[in-house]
């Protein structure tokens, strides 16, 4: 077993939602293409409800323009990343 899908299995069974998030919970987790880099990263159901919800913020605020509460949330979505998955953080969000 490749160490990139050890780690990946590790994640799945200790990783759980912050507390602050009230997004939907996705069943199983799944491969996320950089848009800017092409760059691709396996992310579990926790990481990508995370990272769905992170990119959907970034996306109305595009949009719609800055929300003082959607980028408090934009800010703590990469804090957990940088936290609790680096390479996540540093391919898919910094």
């Amino acid at each position: 077993m490749s160490d990139s899908i050890k780690a990946f299995e590790e994640r799945q069974q200790i990783q759980q939602l912050p507390e602050w998030f009230q997004g939907n919970l996705y069943s199983t987790g799944g491969k996320v293409t950089n848009s800017r880099s092409g760059d691709k990263f396996w992310l579990t159901n926790v990481e990508l409800s995370l990272y769905d919800y992170y990119q959907g913020l970034r996306y109305i605020m595009e949009v719609r323009g800055y929300d003082p509460e959607f980028a408090a949330d934009v800010v703590k979505l990469e804090r957990w990343f940088e936290t609790h998955n680096k390479n996540a953080y540093n391919i898919l969000i910094k």
